[in-house]
């Protein structure tokens, strides 16, 4: 069942759904933005997200096929080195965000906690965007290896049956500091997914992985609680720190502001289309890919040589599509959405015969699931990037097969032909 519920093509729908439920917001009057009075909607977006999905389904299917029950992997031999890796990358992170106090003068989180009015969360973008290339995503970069440690010792702690718990704690400390450090509440919704979808696909099983992963009594009852508490705690998170980074100058509530997100990328989709249609704007491929490189050197490089979208939110991104309407139009959603579908499910597949289809996987299911706010597919840091990093972590970790046969692959189907 779990497993089943982090397939790509339902996380891929969830984000379909957010990304034209505030249409329905809007028929029925709520919404911060009153966007039929404050633009003229066009439903284009409609056409894109519905294209795209049906795009990305095909995608899926070229590769559709079941994969293995279990994993045919082991990584309880890795402990002792697992645990070494762990503890220098929590120092790397410490380190790091001991330099980040050099570029805000502090730690954002902090003055936002005393309501000292030092920094809030204009000045802190203003303040990064002025800092050294790569720093706050070298950050990123390592926090997302932290989230990959972390969930090879779940899995080995399930694979033994034993809760190593002390290096979990710190961890799992240091990885919620650093993602709070800025005020952005997308670090910890990125570990929670990252987490959840790797244990339900390991296990089939999120109840009870998390009742034997984690050092908590094993209980379904308690571990249906611990979920239960962390939902809510992110929920109340959203609007507590909404309210503290602007340092109290924040009149939304937690349920307006989670309507906020979905609205915004919408309402600048909408503009877009305005001014484009179904795009392109002026057909140019490299834009797509301009968020690949390193964001500080885009306009170094040249590589975005047109006009951006003009967006009535400019603090928001337009979606999945943003670039890829802008600059491709219809056909390059078509074909953007048929290699990302095709990808995620042959990962997914693999899942359980790699480690690092595993990993990578995890990481893609936090970027399917806000598809509707923006495309992190091709954002250098949170998606690329981190792959690479995986990589080479798995490269340092000695996963024995499970089974002492050659696994067999299962047969990829393309209509109905298949081969092995």
């Amino acid at each position: 069942m779990w497993r089943t519920a982090f397939r790509p093509e339902l996380l891929f729908l969830l984000a379909v759904v957010q990304a034209l439920l505030p249409y329905a917001l809007w028929w029925a009057g709520f919404g911060v933005a009153n966007a039929q009075q404050d633009i003229r909607l066009n439903y284009m977006p409609v056409v894109i997200w519905v294209t795209g999905y049906v795009s990305f389904l095909l995608g899926v299917w070229t590769t559709y096929g079941e994969g293995p029950e279990k994993a045919r992997y082991e990584l309880r031999s890795n402990e002792k080195r697992l645990q070494g890796i762990t503890a220098v990358v929590i120092v790397l992170v410490v380190v790091q965000l001991a330099g980040l106090t050099k570029v805000y003068g502090t730690l954002p989180i902090v003055s936002y906690i005393r309501q000292d009015r030092q920094i809030d969360i204009r000045k802190a973008v203003k303040l990064q965007d002025e800092s050294a290339v790569g720093q706050v995503g070298m950050l990123h970069l390592t926090l997302f290896v932290l989230n990959a440690l972390l969930l090879i010792q779940f899995i080995i702690n399930l694979e033994t049956g034993k809760k190593k718990w002390a290096l979990i704690v710190i961890a799992l400390v240091v990885m919620l500091v650093g993602n709070f450090s800025n005020g952005k509440r997308q670090g910890l919704f990125r570990a929670t997914v990252f987490f959840c979808c790797g244990l339900s696909i390991y296990s089939n099983g999120l109840i009870e992985a998390i009742g034997k992963a984690f050092p908590i009594p094993r209980n379904r009852v308690l571990a249906g609680s611990a979920i239960l508490l962390a939902v809510t705690a992110f929920v109340g998170l959203t609007g507590y720190i909404a309210f503290v980074r602007n340092q109290g100058k924040f009149e939304r509530d937690t349920l307006t502001e989670i309507i906020a997100y979905q609205e915004f990328p919408l309402i600048n989709m909408e503009q877009q289309c305005e001014q484009a249609g179904f795009g392109p704007f002026r057909f140019d491929v490299l834009y797509s890919f301009q968020r690949l490189i390193p964001y500080k050197w885009i306009d170094a490089t040249g590589i975005a040589r047109m006009e951006h979208p003009i967006h009535p939110i400019p603090s928001s991104p337009a979606g999945l599509y943003e670039d890829i309407q802008w600059s491709t139009g219809l056909w390059g959603v078509i074909g953007f959405s048929f290699a990302i579908g095709a990808a995620l499910q042959w990962l997914y597949r693999q899942a359980l015969n790699r480690l690092i289809c595993l990993l990578i996987y995890a990481q893609c299911a936090f970027a399917l699931l806000v598809a509707h706010s923006f495309n992190e597919f091709l954002i250098l840091t949170y998606d690329p990037a981190p792959f690479i990093c995986f990589g080479l972590l798995v490269s340092l970790l000695n996963t024995k097969p499970a089974v002492t046969a050659f696994p067999v692959v299962p047969p990829v189907y393309i209509g109905r032909l298949s081969w092995r």
